[in-house]
């Protein structure tokens, strides 16, 4: 399960790679929907980022206690310098 402070590890990337990474996200309210949003800023020019989950503008939502395993693709262009790289994602949860 990922949680609020975890750091997704993408390992070593190739320029022009396509990576998948799978989050699991569960709505832990008794009674509440909410809606989530996975978020990222400072992401390299060229990249890109796509969850599953922000598949409409108004993200997925979650019916009290639901479990959802949704996939992350990161895909980075042909070329790419080598170096270490860094940007912020975020879990984005409200209550509907």
């Amino acid at each position: 399960m990922t949680v609020d402070g975890d750091i997704i590890d993408w390992g070593a990337l190739s320029p022009g790679g396509v990576y998948l990474k799978s989050l699991n996200i569960t709505n832990i309210h008794e009674t509440e929907q909410i809606i989530v949003f996975l978020l990222y800023d400072d992401l390299p020019n060229g990249w890109t980022l796509i969850w599953a989950g922000n598949n409409t503008k108004y993200g997925t939502t979650l019916i009290p206690n639901q479990q959802i395993i949704r996939n992350v693709i990161l895909t980075l262009p042909a070329t790419v310098a080598p170096d270490t790289y860094a940007w912020n994602t975020t879990i984005y949860a409200e209550v509907i």
